[in-house]
């Protein structure tokens, strides 16, 4: 019989310690996991270096780096050969990006203006509102 997807003819059925070694796997650590455990020895690393000295794969480091840089838990520190090299932030870097954080929680300007009442009357005015504000 050929498989739906392999394309093989032969298929040999799995053995019940198969099945059970497949459904039971161990857990494997995340690529976070692995980036902060490194981090604990280096001042800084790579994608290729982790995948060369770790054997782990390019696509797990790189999703879990490019997040933590996001939350803030590392910084670029540079590129090279389109490679990139990643650290932890100092304190100073670390401050920065709370103060940030913490600017784009706050409304702009712009929001602010949007809401205010003027505003919704000239909008409606020139046909972006739906219905006709309360004076």
């Amino acid at each position: 019989m050929v498989g739906k997807f392999t394309g093989s003819t032969d298929r040999t059925p799995r053995t019940p310690e198969q099945r059970r070694s497949r459904q039971m796997k161990t857990p494997r650590m995340t690529g976070k996991v692995i980036i902060l455990r490194y981090l604990e020895t280096h001042a800084r690393f790579s994608a290729p270096e982790l995948v060369e000295k770790l054997g782990v794969k390019r696509t797990i480091i790189n999703q879990a780096a490019g997040k933590m840089v996001r939350e803030g838990l590392l910084v670029v520190d540079g590129y090279t050969d389109k490679i990139t090299h990643y650290r932890k932030p100092t304190e100073k870097e670390r401050l920065e990006l709370e103060r940030r954080a913490e600017q784009q929680q706050k409304p702009s300007v712009i929001q602010d203006c949007k809401r205010s009442e003027i505003m919704k009357r000239i909008l409606f005015i020139y046909g972006a509102g739906e219905e006709l504000p309360v004076i």
